[in-house]
């Protein structure tokens, strides 16, 4: 899946483990949490990324719904 860099809206990386997103182009290096905060507010293709992050979390008791 294609995210976007809230800051320069080009392409991010993210890392397998999702606990970053890399910007190559602006160097910026965001915790993931940070990220799909911010990205919630801009981009409606964040529900995508926080339904594969969820998935993640199963395991746990946190979900990003507390986040907020």
């Amino acid at each position: 899946m294609k995210v976007k860099c809230p800051e320069c809206k080009k392409d991010v990386i993210i890392v397998k483990n999702y606990t970053h997103i890399l910007c190559e182009s602006c160097k910026l290096d965001w915790e993931f949490k940070e990220f799909i905060m911010v990205l919630m507010r801009s981009d409606k293709t964040a529900m995508d990324v926080l339904a594969d992050y969820e998935k993640k979390l199963q395991e746990t008791s946190e979900s990003y719904v507390s986040w907020g």
